[in-house]
């Protein structure tokens, strides 16, 4: 009975951290840099207003892909309408939900990406270092389809697994009791 008792705790707890626990990319950690130097190193750079952002899933890993308004081109071949990837997080470098018009530097232009480590810039930030740019008018690239679950399906798992431990874990302790106090009220 012990053993299982210690069985079950074990599952409970174990259960806990996975629900619990930071995914795999708990921090972001970005060197300082200017936004002199980002536009130096961008293969694009634009002025635009986020328009769309929709969870997808990128070589195995959860990203967001946000699609920007183009408003200014400063720099590359930038479309009307550009979308790029992102982290789904903060804690995975992500580009949270914008608004108003923000600079955007882009050093791959193969398979665009931002992040919070310099990608993002003010206003005019990127106006006061170069000049603009005709903006290419083509058509829009490959789209890029959003997932199925948005994302929460290991969450509600764990989340189901640690509430059918945490019953059996309550069961077991239930029982201990009675088998104790039975135990007690008959040496008495």
């Amino acid at each position: 009975m012990k053993t299982f008792i210690r069985f079950a705790s074990f599952a409970l707890v174990a259960s806990l951290v996975v629900v619990f626990a930071p995914g795999a990319a708990s921090a972001c950690s970005c060197m300082p840099v200017t936004t002199r130097d980002m536009v130096a190193e961008a293969e694009i750079a634009f002025e635009g207003e986020e328009i769309s952002r929709i969870s997808v899933d990128v070589q195995a890993w959860a990203s967001v892909a946000v699609t920007f308004q183009v408003i200014e081109a400063y720099k590359g071949e930038v479309t009307e309408q550009i979308t790029v990837l992102t982290g789904e997080s903060s804690a995975g470098c992500g580009v949270g939900p914008t608004s108003g018009v923000i600079g955007v530097t882009i050093r791959d232009g193969a398979e665009p990406s931002i992040n919070i480590c310099g990608s993002i810039h003010q206003a005019g930030a990127i106006a006061s270092i170069l000049d603009p740019i005709d903006i290419v008018t083509a058509a829009p690239g490959p789209s890029l389809a959003p997932t199925s679950n948005g994302g929460f399906g290991g969450v509600v798992v764990a989340a189901a697994v640690a509430v059918i431990l945490a019953g059996i874990g309550i069961a077991v302790v239930r029982r201990r009791r009675e088998d104790w106090q039975d135990g007690w009220s008959s040496e008495g």
